[in-house]
């Protein structure tokens, strides 16, 4: 018996589709339709090259399945759009979990670059797969209505296909089909038909890509554009190579004579000189055969829902500018977004490839060299006299070990037993000295315990910034210990001190020091120049500035009663903090963010001994979010003119906030830029940017919010931070408040699109991670503190951040090499 093979229908629905039955090839009965689109062929098969996949049958005589007509009406369309008079107006779509396939042969699955081929063959074309209504702003659908369900889609059976369209002038933009009753936007398609789509859509994109890198910058060289090239990933979770142009060069033609001018393209671009003049050479694969029509020029039908509301076509991707950043953030970002940035300002110096991979090589001998010193035996050390501290000849100032001399303020390396290769070999290529050893400063010697005391370093990478991290970035903790004399592996160069702006050591075996991280708050904070001044003022035991504080937190965390002049208990303190009566307070809440509390009063617990504990009595108090109902607010061009009139104060900018940006940096660089105007007017001119003490912002809802279904991969408005982020960095304000959407903790970059409602892959974190490291690296833009000092800290719910733990070398059992 013949193997039967699984129809379309059951590609999209699986094995146990119902009422779905099939009979052998030759019983089937060819459907015919008076709108089929047909072609005969002088040609004779297909032409070499074809990848073709193994075909797939479904019996046409199908039930339970919807068929198109022009009487479908989807839930939530308009049953009156087709009764205005327009015979093109038809209905937009979205068609998910589909398939293309033949009709006339036994429902053969296509790709649909089939629909312009010419094989030789009388074919018809049609689709099937879940249809929903097209949803003009789809990040808000389902938001308004709380616990409201979206639309159940419809699975459908498409009518004949007349055509496919994409527009390869914008990246990423989506493929469409027009059939006589509808357009559709396809999306993910079924897990069978995937291969086949997979084939037709990849060459595409990277035409897609290049044309439209191309339309962006004609002048952008083909070495720049291969860099980013390289660092993309397609639809379907390929990182692009060299090589995948070289396999598209008959689509990257069609691409370049679809947009205007192409003649004038290809001779100014230095990225199409490059790759058409490698196309006869280098293309294994010759030009498709295409239909009698040409597809020059086809655009995507006008959403007319858009057409007169901003609020809705701001948000389309085709309305936005591209995403503007400062020269610090476009090389901070570099590999970690899609969009191509607009950078404003000096352009960063181009990487020196040859000087990286010196400092690479650099690094990983340094780190072969450390594994083989901790893995000899350890050697003598020695104590002389001059370097005693005062008459006990207890503390020293330095100590010899191995004939290297270790003395009070060196940086030093401590030897991670966990993870201590026992040769070379095991070390991997990507290892790195944080991967192996610890990172800490001496504060004296005690003679006696043949110990050094040390004050611990966190590497970057152990921050919550992981991997964003700079990698020569170091962070002094709260964390001091002793450590065995021949513990100590190597010394090290660490800078400390206020960075200003300072590029970071060439060595990359070098590290510096700026900020002081909180393991428990995830908190970066200037580095306490008084309270370090006091500890070097003592001798030792004295002169460590992480003890008093450890001796502080223990006593913080006694409950101590409070009294007021009267001598009657009117609070505790605790945690370093003081509470009284009618204090409001956040308290921590079972899940997500904390409550907001009213104290009402205290009660005295017994504890162990003489210990106290003490009860808290809070009254809740309810948050404007909790109250249900807001009336909605929608920003427009009025609204920036009703401001002006009723605040004459208040400066108003109503403009794009990257022409705003890219304006007021090219004004303080003296350009003289062309003047922007106010969109509530259009003549009225925008007022200079001045620096501000604080800057206020926000993370887009619609990318961000886990209320939003339909979060896209590629979407630019993710990318807005960067430009929040420059504005910091341009105009240095002196607190910067970043106001978070619990969705953004989320937010990963180069995350891949897997599904209409999915996102996979990314950056975990990477968002977060990034505002982090940003900040770090700016450092004179973060909050100026009474002291001098400078913090900034995260605000988010415990949950939502990944804490690290780190066990460091215990004193009750020191690590040694002996």
């Amino acid at each position: 018996m013949a193997r039967r093979r699984p129809n379309a229908f059951e590609v999209s629905f699986g094995e146990d589709a119902p009422e779905l039955s099939l009979t052998s090839l030759n019983q089937q009965q060819a459907l015919a339709s008076s709108s089929s689109l047909k072609r005969k062929s002088d040609t004779q098969g297909p032409g070499p090259g074809d990848n073709r996949v193994t075909a797939f049958y479904v019996d046409p005589d199908l039930r339970n399945i919807e068929l198109e007509t022009a009487d479908l009406i989807l839930e939530g369309e308009d049953p009156f759009l087709q009764e205005d008079g327009d015979a093109n107006d038809k209905p937009i779509r979205v068609l998910t979990g589909f398939v293309v396939y033949d009709p006339l042969h036994g429902g053969e699955l296509v790709p649909l670059n089939a629909t312009e081929e010419d094989d030789g063959v009388d074919r018809q074309f049609e689709a099937a797969g879940y249809v929903t209504p097209y949803v003009e702003n789809e990040e808000d659908e389902g938001q308004e209505d709380a616990g409201g369900e979206p639309a159940q889609p419809k699975y459908v059976r498409v009518s004949s296909i007349l055509r496919y369209m994409l527009d390869y002038t914008i990246t990423n933009d989506p493929v469409w089909i027009e059939t006589q009753f509808a357009w559709y936007i396809l999306k993910d398609p079924s897990d069978m038909y995937e291969p086949l789509h997979a084939y037709f859509l990849r060459p595409r994109r990277v035409a897609q890509f290049i044309a439209s890198n191309v339309l962006q910058n004609i002048r952008r060289t083909y070495e720049d554009f291969l860099d980013r090239f390289e660092r993309t990933v397609d639809d379907f979770g390929r990182t692009y190579t060299e090589q995948h142009i070289w396999d598209a060069i008959s689509e990257i033609e069609d691409a370049v004579n679809e947009c205007d001018d192409p003649a004038a393209l290809k001779s100014k671009s230095p990225i199409l000189r490059h790759i058409l003049s490698k196309a006869t050479s280098t293309s294994s694969r010759p030009a498709l055969r295409r239909g009698a029509a040409s597809r020059r020029g086809r655009k995507a039908p006008l959403i007319k829902a858009l057409a007169g509301d901003l609020d809705l076509a701001v948000l389309k991707k085709e309305n936005q500018n591209a995403t503007h950043v400062t020269p610090r953030i476009a090389v901070l970002v570099q590999g970690l977004v899609r969009e191509e940035l607009v950078v404003v300002g000096e352009r960063p110096p181009r990487v020196d490839k040859a000087l990286k991979a010196a400092q690479q090589e650099a690094a990983s001998n340094r780190l072969v060299e450390l594994a083989n010193k901790v893995n000899q035996a350890a050697g003598k050390v020695e104590c002389h006299r001059e370097h005693f501290i005062g008459a006990g000849k207890k503390y020293l100032r330095a100590v010899g070990i191995d004939g290297q001399r270790f003395e009070i303020g060196d940086f030093v390396l401590i030897p991670m037993s966990s993870t201590q290769p026992q040769s070379t070999g095991q070390i991997d290529s990507s290892s790195t000295i944080a991967d192996h050893f610890w990172f800490a400063k001496i504060l004296y010697a005690d003679i006696d315990l043949q110990n050094f005391h040390v004050q611990w370093l966190q590497h970057s990478s152990q921050t919550m910034m992981q991997e964003l991290g700079n990698p020569q970035e170091l962070f002094y903790n709260e964390l001091c210990d002793h450590v065995s004399f021949k513990a100590v592996a190597d010394k090290i160069v660490v800078h400390e001190g206020p960075h200003q702006d300072r590029e970071p050591p060439l060595a990359a075996h070098e590290y510096f020091v700026n900020f002081t991280y909180d393991l428990h708050k995830a908190t970066y904070t200037s580095i306490d120049s008084i309270r370090r001044g006091i500890s070097n003022v003592h001798k030792p035991p004295y002169n460590c500035p992480v003890c008093p504080v450890q001796e502080q937190l223990q006593q913080d965390y006694v409950d101590c009663w409070l009294q007021d002049s009267q001598k009657i208990v009117n609070g505790v303190a605790y945690g370093g903090h003081n509470y009284h009566y009618e204090d409001f307070v956040l308290y921590r809440a079972e899940t997500g963010s904390a409550n907001i509390g009213f104290i009402v009063g205290f009660d005295i617990l017994p504890h162990k001994g003489a210990e106290i504990r003490t009860q808290i009595y809070l009254k809740r108090v309810g948050r404007i979010s909790s109250i249900p109902d807001l009336p909605d607010t929608e920003v427009r061009d009025e609204v920036g003119s009703a401001v002006e009139r009723n605040f004459p104060d208040v400066t108003v900018h109503n403009q794009c906030a990257n022409e705003v940006l890219r304006y007021s940096i090219k004004e303080k660089m003296g350009l003289r830029p062309k003047p922007l105007t106010q969109l509530y007017d259009g003549k009225t001119i925008l007022p200079s940017l001045t620096k501000p003490h604080v800057i206020v912002a926000g993370v887009p809802c619609q990318t961000h919010s886990t209320m939003n279904m339909y979060k896209k991969a590629d979407d630019v408005k993710s990318n807005l931070i960067l430009t929040a982020l420059s504005y910091v960095d341009h105009l240095r304000p002196s607190l910067f408040y970043f106001e978070n959407v619990p969705g953004f903790t989320r937010f990963t970059f180069n995350a891949v699109q897997s599904g209409t409602h999915k996102l996979e892959g990314g950056l975990e974190m990477g968002g977060l991670k990034f505002v982090v490291r940003a900040l770090l690296d700016m450092r004179p833009a973060v909050t100026e503190l009474p002291n001098g000092g400078s913090v900034f800290s995260l605000l988010l719910p415990l949950t939502d951040i990944h804490y690290l733990s780190f066990h460091y070398p215990a004193t009750t059992s020191p690590i040694s090499r002996d």
